[in-house]
């Protein structure tokens, strides 16, 4: 976990010069995700937020989830 997070947040903030990115600390940005890899769904036009009625992926099962 702790290479994955190096290669996402913290080398990309140092390559492009953001300071308040990449690391979890006191007076650093917030940017956090909750990932949830247990649950399963399944993509539907119903439910994704987009402006279309249709969806590619209509009926795909997943088997993550974003927190919010």
């Amino acid at each position: 976990m702790n290479k994955w997070v190096e290669l996402c947040s913290t080398k990309p903030a140092e390559l492009f010069g953001l300071k308040s990115k990449g690391k979890i600390e006191v007076g650093m940005d917030a940017d956090i995700v909750i990932w949830d890899p247990e649950p399963e769904n399944v993509i539907s036009s119903k439910t994704h937020h987009q402006k279309t009625d249709i969806n590619i992926y209509e009926s795909f099962k997943t088997r993550e989830k974003l927190k919010l």
